[in-house]
């Protein structure tokens, strides 16, 4: 589903930034989310076949934060198996555009609504991906944090994935 939107995302960790820095809340009143990031991100639109994709991101030495968003022609009062396939697009979507390999997926949600979690190798073993996929309504949001191992599986990286809340 969200193919296009990891194009940009899989060699951005090799990017050099700044050191870590202290996580602090940013709003996006577009999104209707908020998400602790390390910095002021950096805002991007893709068009992805799903339609436009709004992506925010902080890149740092060993790594990047990301979290967007996606409307999307989803109808209202979808079937579950519908939104599970669409979930499942989204996992695909994102291993299949870094060549990577799916280590682990889960079920989760967020005020109710569906979602997955997954993670999954770089290619060559150059770092991970983390990431979480929601439904709400019509959007589709994605958060992720990519980088070496230590990086993306660190506790700040999963404090950033845990903050990820709606606020609209």
């Amino acid at each position: 589903m969200m193919r296009g939107s990891l194009v940009v995302l899989a060699g951005v960790f090799f990017l050099s930034g700044c050191g870590s820095k202290e996580l602090k809340e940013f709003k996006s009143p577009a999104g209707g989310f908020k998400v602790l990031m390390p910095g002021n991100p950096k805002e991007q639109t893709q068009n992805t076949a799903a339609g436009q994709f709004k992506m925010y991101s902080v890149e740092e030495r060993n790594g990047a934060y990301m979290a967007g968003f996606a409307d999307t022609p989803i109808p209202p009062n979808e079937p579950e198996a519908k939104t599970q396939i669409r979930l499942d697009g989204a996992r695909d979507g994102a291993v299949g555009n870094i060549k990577g390999t799916l280590v682990r997926e889960a079920k989760i949600q967020l005020s109710g609504n569906p979602g997955r979690e997954i993670e999954a190798n770089l290619p060559q073993n150059k770092g991970i991906v983390r990431a979480r996929f929601y439904i709400v309504g019509s959007r589709m949001y994605q958060i992720m944090v990519v980088g070496t191992k230590s990086f993306a599986g660190s506790s700040d990286a999963t404090k950033f994935l845990d903050s990820f809340a709606l606020s609209n």
